[in-house]
């Protein structure tokens, strides 16, 4: 049994893509049925193989695959993830490959893996988002109650400065203050809480 049967084998049941690329030859000696099922693209499709793949990566990653080609071909393994669109769809895809030598260390072919992580990135995309609009949030929140918390401050250093010489009403009407500057607080703390600003 040579290699590219063992590849074969375990092709035939993993999920994720197996590939062996001859380069000489510039075909698939090997691609996994999983390939199809991921870029969606018909077995028939097969000779127009290596245009189909580049013209399926979005065109601000076409620039990082051709430096991934140029590392493989100098003898250099990848590990990456490119985006495609397939039938109006964006994927990520994560690749794994490596260089393949001839006896004279020439490298000959490309082999590796490859699998979709779009659930994985959409979630890390996902959190990214959400982890910005927190932060707007946290300084929008912080921005509003400086005013409220600068109103308590002055109040208590008038308070603490003037309570010999302060009557009942007068601390009555800064109690009031003090109390209504809490409340706008802990309404922009419970703002910040709802559901509203961090969906």
């Amino acid at each position: 049994m040579n290699h590219l049967d063992v590849i074969q084998q375990i092709g035939e049941q993993s999920p994720k893509v197996l590939f062996q690329f001859n380069l000489p030859q510039n075909k698939f000696d090997y691609l996994s049925p999983a390939f199809y099922d991921i870029w969606e693209i018909e077995e028939s499709q097969g000779r127009e193989l290596p245009r189909l793949l580049l013209d399926s990566v979005m065109e601000d990653d076409r620039p990082a695959v051709l430096r991934c080609w140029k590392k493989l071909l100098k003898g250099d393994h990848v590990d990456e993830i490119m985006r495609i669109v397939q039938r109006g769809q964006k994927r990520y895809i994560r690749y794994i490959a490596y260089p393949i030598y001839d006896s004279e260390r020439q490298v000959v072919a490309l082999a590796g893996m490859a699998e979709s992580v779009t659930q994985q990135q959409d979630f890390i995309n996902y959190l990214t988002e959400f982890g910005q609009r927190k932060n707007s949030a946290l300084e929008m929140v912080l921005h509003d109650l400086r005013g409220p918390l600068a109103v308590v401050k002055s109040v208590a250093t008038l308070l603490r400065k003037e309570q010999h010489d302060t009557s009942q009403q007068e601390i009555d009407q800064f109690t009031d203050i003090i109390e209504r500057a809490c409340m706008q607080c802990t309404d922009l703390i419970q703002d910040l809480l709802s559901e509203e600003h961090l969906q």
